[in-house]
């Protein structure tokens, strides 16, 4: 991504990992999720304050991530907008999840990223 998700708009995660706390890590796909993405102002009033690469995503109680789907993606209209980091208050909480937002990164990934055409 090179623009942020518009505030209010709906993401798709997927995910290997725990469906509960202390639950069984999977090896097949356990789950594809809609979240809805929140604004820095929005994610600050309810979670304090932000890193600017983070993009907090809400979700109903056992919705998120968990343990084992760090790395995982999260994807608005084909692209990949956030990989998943953290979540709060243990996992299934109602609190937002943290994604690394990919267009904060953007430059960097393009400048270290080897192109196969090179």
């Amino acid at each position: 991504a090179t623009n942020e998700a518009p505030a209010g708009e709906e993401v798709t995660i997927t995910g290997w990992g725990r469906l509960t706390d202390g639950g069984a890590v999977s090896e097949i796909l356990q789950y594809s999720r809609s979240l809805t993405v929140l604004s820095d102002k929005q994610c600050a009033r309810i979670a304090g304050p932000i890193n600017p690469g983070i993009q907090c995503l809400s979700k109903d109680r056992n919705s998120g991530f968990c343990d084992g789907d760090d790395g995982g993606p999260a994807v608005h209209k084909g692209v990949l907008i956030g990989i998943a980091s953290y979540y709060t208050n243990g996992c299934g909480s109602s609190a937002p999840d943290g994604y690394t937002k990919v267009s904060y990164f953007n430059n960097w990934l393009v400048e270290n990223t080897v192109s196969k055409t090179e």
